[in-house]
């Protein structure tokens, strides 16, 4: 039944919500749990399916909903017809889920945030203070452009390097590297 029914969605969104299919950004932990349950009750038999429904709860709403959910149709939605995409229970993966695997997936899931946390505490330490660098140099014109690699003593503050011969440099820039920390005075090599 195509067509609008007001301005929020279209006539066949809301048949999807009644069909038990959401935008990702709807599916709460609660509801993505209920849906697995409903989907059981209503198409599994006791032996077709191997996992404590409480073991759902151990997920993150992330995991859940990667492991039990998929795609199953797009609708427009908003008065502006946005394609929203809508998710619905993948009957596939409960079937085939056991413990075992939702116990591995979680301490593997636990393992992946703790290393992303652990890598972003562990910054390497940005160098500070006078360094010997070597970068590319730009003379001449747009027409006729020339690069020489050179190699200043400057100052890194941050992301850059100041110079008082070649001016300032950002450390991510093309061919710049920082060859050794240097004394405390400024002063050019080529």
């Amino acid at each position: 039944m195509a067509g609008y029914d007001g301005y929020s969605m279209s006539n066949n969104a809301r048949e999807a919500y009644e069909d038990g299919y959401m935008p990702k950004s709807k599916w709460t932990k609660a509801t993505m749990i209920e849906a697995i349950k409903t989907y059981i009750e209503e198409n599994l038999l006791d032996d077709e399916w191997n996992f404590s429904i409480d073991k759902l709860n151990g997920m993150s709403r992330e995991l859940l909903f990667n492991t039990f959910f998929i795609y199953k149709e797009w609708h427009h939605t908003s008065g502006k017809y946005n394609r929203t995409d809508f998710y619905g229970v993948n009957g596939f993966d409960v079937q085939n889920m056991t413990d075992e695997k939702i116990d591995r997936l979680i301490s593997e899931d636990k393992e992946r945030k703790a290393s992303k946390r652990e890598g972003k505490q562990e910054k390497p330490e940005e160098p500070q203070g006078m360094y010997l660098c070597e970068f590319k140099h730009w003379t001449g014109t747009k027409k006729h452009p020339k690069c020489e690699i050179v190699q200043a003593v400057g100052e890194i503050k941050g992301k850059m390097f100041y110079s008082d011969e070649y001016g300032n440099k950002r450390l991510s820039t093309d061919g710049f590297r920082i060859i050794s920390k240097a004394d405390n005075k400024r002063n050019s090599t080529h």
